[in-house]
């Protein structure tokens, strides 16, 4: 049997809002992807009414191992050659040999550029609107291609604003000290260059050993960029990295230190996102807030999303994270505490939003009638009531689990985590 193809990455810097097509559904586009390890379901896509439907990462609507994939690329049943589009502050390179970032398509058609370095190897750092007329013409810069526009910009005394995205002019470089015979032994008075480099070098392999030890962030050491290239063409050296929730981090360092890293070893290293010294700082002050966050909600809490289209229990807390389990269901999921302001507490009732098409559910459409199943469908907000297949509505519908099968054909109240048409 074939490998079935991970989604999650292959739509990871997909945009939201990206059409799809859907053997299910007419209309669909990309709404977010959920990285969380423990959600089986991570891929979320829209309808065109609204609704929004979650799939496995391989694109299945259940996650039994003979579930077939249900979305595409637009246009396509299969995911061979997927590219996704090109977004702003993306790195390009064109067959002429230019390689800039991104800027987006002008009125006329031709692709706009922050800055780059043209087919002639000359580095442009003005916007330009001349770099090529045809999509198809361009193609994503590899790792190599990408360090050799950030070197480009730093010996030209720029430097990038990744967040800003504005190509920014350095005020003052080493260069600008002079030529010295040793720059290792310039000194601050109390530190040299050569010690405060072997203090960061000692400080980042502390703590990229302790994430490895708890499995955090994929913390990996590798002898080649992703693209299969050495590190500045030298043998001798090698990268770290690891993918804090606040973004990617990265250094090299010399062989005679690789015993240093107890980490995990890839063969190749993760895609590099561009990031300068600037934004690694910036990311791991972030990374050191985040980490400090205090959990707002306790044990216990019924927790709903803002926008009412997730209802959750918290059973477990941690310093960045909740465990929380889904009404009815047996799965834990993770919300991390950062992303905690997106969620309310809620009344400890069930809410039939949660819901997710085609589950199967115990309906009755009003008191004193036997409860019988059905596979729901969405919920009616103008009625303000359920709708199952066939169009039928029902004013009580609740999960059909191991709580709640012995209501079949009973005349008997549903538990009361369930009775979501009370106050």
């Amino acid at each position: 049997m074939n490998e079935r193809l991970d989604l999650t990455k292959v739509l990871k810097d997909c945009p939201e809002g990206m059409e799809l097509d859907c053997a299910i559904f007419d209309n669909v586009a990309l709404s977010k992807i959920n990285f969380d390890e423990d959600n089986d379901y991570p891929i979320e896509i829209e309808t065109n009414n609204g609704h929004l439907m979650r799939f496995t990462k391989y694109g299945t609507y259940t996650d039994v191992p003979e579930a077939k994939c249900l979305i595409f690329p637009k246009g396509k049943n299969t995911w061979e050659g997927f590219q996704r589009p090109f977004i702003d502050g993306d790195i390009l390179t064109l067959p002429s040999g230019g390689i800039f970032i991104y800027k987006g398509i002008s009125d006329f058609g031709t692709c706009r550029s922050y800055c780059g370095i043209n087919c002639h190897g000359d580095f442009e750092s003005y916007a330009s609107d001349n770099w090529c007329r045809f999509d198809t013409s361009k193609r994503f810069a590899t790792e190599e291609e990408k360090r050799k526009l950030f070197g480009a910009i730093r010996s030209n005394g720029y430097k990038w604003n990744f967040e800003n995205k504005i190509l920014e002019k350095v005020k003052k470089t080493l260069k600008e000290l002079g030529d010295m015979e040793d720059k290792g032994n310039i000194s601050d008075g109390y530190h040299t260059f050569n010690e405060l480099y072997e203090y960061r070098l000692l400080y980042n392999a502390s703590m990229f050993n302790e994430l490895a030890k708890q499995g955090l962030y994929d913390v990996h050491k590798s002898k080649k960029h992703s693209d299969g290239s050495v590190p500045f063409g030298d043998e001798n050296w090698f990268i770290v990295q690891a993918e804090l929730p606040t973004g990617q981090i990265s250094n090299h360092y010399e062989m005679k230190d690789w015993d240093l890293f107890n980490i995990p070893e890839k063969e190749k290293a993760n895609p590099y996102d561009g990031h300068t010294p600037k934004d690694v700082v910036k990311r791991l002050k972030n990374f050191l807030t985040l980490e400090k966050i205090a959990p707002k909600f306790k044990m216990g809490d019924i927790i709903r999303t803002k926008n009412g289209l997730q209802t959750c229990k918290v059973i477990d807390i941690t310093s960045a994270y909740y465990s929380v389990r889904m009404p009815g269901q047996n799965c834990v999921g993770i919300i991390p505490v950062k992303d905690q302001d997106d969620w309310i507490l809620a009344p400890n009732k069930f809410d039939p939003k949660t819901l997710k098409h085609f589950d199967k559910v115990l309906v009755r459409q009003y008191d004193g009638i036997p409860w019988s199943t059905d596979f729901y469908s969405y919920y009616d907000e103008v009625e303000s009531n359920v709708v199952c297949t066939g169009e039928v509505h029902y004013d009580y519908c609740i999960p059909y689990n191991d709580n709640t099968k012995h209501l079949v054909g009973k005349l008997e109240d549903a538990p009361e985590l369930y009775k979501y048409w009370e106050e």
